[in-house]
């Protein structure tokens, strides 16, 4: 009866992570492209608070332009291939090869491809249109991402992380299926600006 019981409650748990899933999907593949403005506030633990506001591009698969426009300006540029990491004040580029890892750049989540998603996380409806993420592997610093839409139009981000930090991204002015210009994800370091590479 034990044995039952629990095969019963595995496959609704099972049918409940699939059916999640398969509107998350639904949600992710409804545009290919996405540019809109954004604020984001981190929380700490202690009940610091960062507050940043700035704009985003990102034409799928995995081409993002991430610009930090206030209180310092920072830019975070992907084709795709190679991601550029720029902070103007300390006039610093990073560039690395794109990890295609969420937990070291979450807009992954938005311009990768919404099959692999069910590859890395459970995923769990909140309700209409709020999915909540976990990864499968507990080894990274992520506990859960939430994803917020509005009419197929994504709305919200939320980052968790295992030392209580907790990002909230709201996305504002939004436009999907729009083109976008290439250079958008094209980055140049300027002159003055020194270059690392990891």
């Amino acid at each position: 009866m034990v044995c039952v019981r629990y095969w019963l409650v595995s496959s609704i748990l099972v049918f409940c992570c699939a059916c999640s899933y398969a509107d998350l999907q639904s949600d992710l593949s409804a545009f290919k492209s996405m540019q809109a403005d954004f604020t984001e506030v981190a929380t700490t633990p202690q009940g610091g608070r960062l507050s940043s506001q700035g704009a985003v591009w990102l034409v799928k698969p995995n081409q993002f332009r991430w610009q930090v426009d206030s209180p310092n300006q920072q830019l975070y540029v992907t084709d795709g291939v190679t991601l550029w990491s720029y902070e103007a004040d300390l006039q610093q580029v990073i560039k690395q090869p794109l990890g295609h890892e969420v937990s070291q750049t979450p807009i992954l989540l938005l311009s990768g491809q919404a099959q692999e998603l069910n590859q890395l996380f459970l995923v769990k409806t909140l309700s209409p249109g709020e999915y909540q993420l976990t990864p499968k592997q507990q080894d990274g610093l992520i506990e859960n991402i939430v994803l917020g839409f509005e009419a197929g139009v994504p709305q919200t981000l939320v980052i968790r992380n295992k030392v209580g930090m907790v990002t909230q991204i709201h996305f504002s002015k939004v436009v999907v299926n729009q083109p976008i210009a290439q250079h958008y994800f094209q980055f140049t370091p300027p002159a003055n600006a020194s270059v690392y590479t990891p």
